[in-house]
C-alpha cells in the first residue's frame, strides 16, 4: 500500500507535458465559452449603451416592456426619458428601460 501511495505522489515523473495535457481541454472550453457567450454579450451591451447615449427628442423607441413611444423630453441628468405613447399620454421611464431605437426622425434611418 505504501508503494502505491509513493508511486502516485512521486514528483517529477509526468513533467510539464502531463500538466499541459491535463489543463489544455479545460482552457480550450473556457476559450470557446468566452467567444461564443461572453464576447457577443459584451459587444451587444456596448452597442446598446452607445445607442442610449445618442437618444434625442423625436426618436421612436421601444421599451423593455414592449411599449412603443416617441421621445419628447430628456431629463437634465439624462437618466429619465419622457415618452409620448398616445395622444395626451406621456410616460416617464428610465433611460435603461429603453430596449432599442425603432426610428430616428432626425436622419430618417430605421434601426430595428
Amino acid at each position: 500500500m505504501e508503494w502505491i501511495l509513493a508511486q502516485a505522489t512521486a514528483p517529477g515523473q509526468g513533467g510539464i507535458a502531463e500538466l499541459i495535457a491535463t489543463f489544455a481541454p479545460m482552457l480550450m472550453l473556457l476559450g470557446i465559452f468566452y467567444f461564443l457567450v461572453m464576447r457577443p454579450q459584451q459587444v451587444e451591451q456596448k452597442r446598446r449603451q452607445a445607442e442610449l447615449e445618442r437618444l434625442k427628442k423625436d426618436d421612436e423607441v421601444v421599451t423593455i416592456g414592449g411599449i412603443f413611444g416617441t421621445v419628447v423630453n430628456l431629463s437634465e441628468d439624462r437618466k429619465e426619458v419622457t415618452l409620448k405613447i398616445a395622444d395626451n399620454t406621456r410616460v416617464r421611464v428610465l433611460r435603461s428601460a429603453i430596449q432599442s431605437l425603432v426610428n430616428s426622425k432626425s436622419d430618417g434611418t430605421k434601426t430595428a
